[in-house]
């Protein structure tokens, strides 16, 4: 069911973590590179994960792809062996400093849309299931001090899926060189024991092109996404002897910027806050305040969308959330609140300011004949 909002606006006319390589694909402990090709038998959601040049992508619904920023915004990606490319007319949202991009696709696939943790998804100390692109095994190590494989070469890139655990604490990470910084979930190749055991022989590893790629961790019968996987500590080498270290950045932390629910969960501590909901009787309704970037405890009525004139133009100036996935909005008219509203093109609509993932925009609508127009700005839950 289509929910959506109005606001309306009347005008008479008048540390060293990421200095280590990047992470970028699987590595399972018991199997070689022919293991794990196809769907895992635990229904993680391998259908929504594919190959981004230089990396992967999470297909995670209505067009959109989740993914890591630290590598060259991808032309396609490829899901179900079928190449979607990237909605240039969108462009990309990243993140920043928090090294997560989203990009839009033209003519998305069925697939189905991806639930995201929020901050009541415990997330620590999890079976978790990876899933990611990118290069297999190559030579084994066996020394005295090391034990474990080299990557392997560009033949060994596959689409593959592994388990692991998250460990009990999370990780704060940063970069002085490449200014990327964020919470990252941790989680080690260590060999999951029983020996032998089913999470034992598919313990997975991250290694080359598996930026971006899904940390997937089921809650009761539900598979969110809970990580986009960033980093491994050495590179070019995947070893269980030492234990290495894996990381992806902790989704809970950032979905409040790509999601109601999540959002919701942030403010209201539930995933179903009311959508018209006014808990800081500001009038504005939960929706908006979400859409517009607003905080929904704090009253702030000149947060609202701001009508002007610029010559013989109107113009509709409000801020807005630059990277939900679970909202669509319109601008409409009408020359008196009794007529129809009608959608309106504007003439222009410029990026006039951007402060982390809040961006205000200035649209242009012509005026038209008429003593009156009323604009409202029109938010739509998908």
């Amino acid at each position: 069911m289509r929910r959506s909002f109005n606001f309306l606006a009347a005008l008479l006319v008048a540390g060293v973590l990421l200095s280590a390589p990047p992470a970028r694909a699987l590595i399972i402990f018991g199997l070689d590179n022919a293991g794990n090709l196809t769907a895992p038998p635990n229904g993680a959601p391998w259908a929504n994960v594919g190959e981004a040049e230089g990396g992967t992508g999470i297909y995670i619904g209505h067009g959109y792809v989740l993914t890591a920023s630290h590598f060259s915004l991808p032309p396609k990606i490829a899901l179900g062996g079928v190449n979607y490319f990237r909605d240039t007319n969108f462009g990309e949202v990243v993140i920043e400093p928090h090294d997560l991009r989203i990009f839009k696709i033209v003519n998305p696939p069925p697939l189905p849309t991806l639930l995201l943790t929020t901050v009541l998804d415990d997330d620590l100390n999890k079976d978790c299931t990876l899933i990611g692109t990118g290069k297999g095994k190559g030579a084994f190590i066996d020394t005295l001090t090391e034990k474990g494989w080299f990557w392997g070469g560009t033949s060994t890139r596959d689409m593959r899926w592994g388990l692991n655990k998250t460990l009990p604490t999370a990780a704060n990470r940063s970069d002085s060189r490449s200014g990327l910084s964020y919470v990252g979930l941790q989680f080690r190749f260590d060999q999951l024991t029983p020996a032998g055991s089913a999470e034992a022989v598919n313990e997975a590893a991250l290694a080359e092109s598996d930026s971006g790629s899904g940390l997937f961790i089921k809650f009761g019968t539900t598979w969110k996404v809970a990580g986009v996987n960033a980093a491994v500590l050495v590179g070019g080498k995947s070893t269980y002897v030492p234990a290495e270290y894996n990381y992806a950045i902790r989704v809970r932390e950032y979905s409040h910027w790509l999601r109601y629910e999540a959002w919701s969960a942030k403010y209201f501590s539930t995933t179903t806050a009311p959508e018209n909901g006014d808990l800081d009787g500001d009038g504005v309704p939960n929706l908006l305040e979400y859409f517009l970037g607003l905080d929904p405890e704090n009253p702030d009525p000149a947060g609202a969308p701001v009508v002007g004139t610029d010559g013989t133009n109107l113009t509709l100036t409000y801020t807005q959330l630059a990277s939900p996935t679970d909202v669509s909005f319109v601008i409409e008219e009408s020359t008196d609140l009794a007529s129809e509203w009608k959608p309106v093109t504007p003439a222009s609509s410029m990026v006039v300011e951007t402060v982390g993932v809040i961006r205000k925009v200035k649209a242009t609508i012509p005026m038209g004949s008429g003593g009156m127009k009323f604009l409202r700005l029109r938010v739509m839950r998908l």
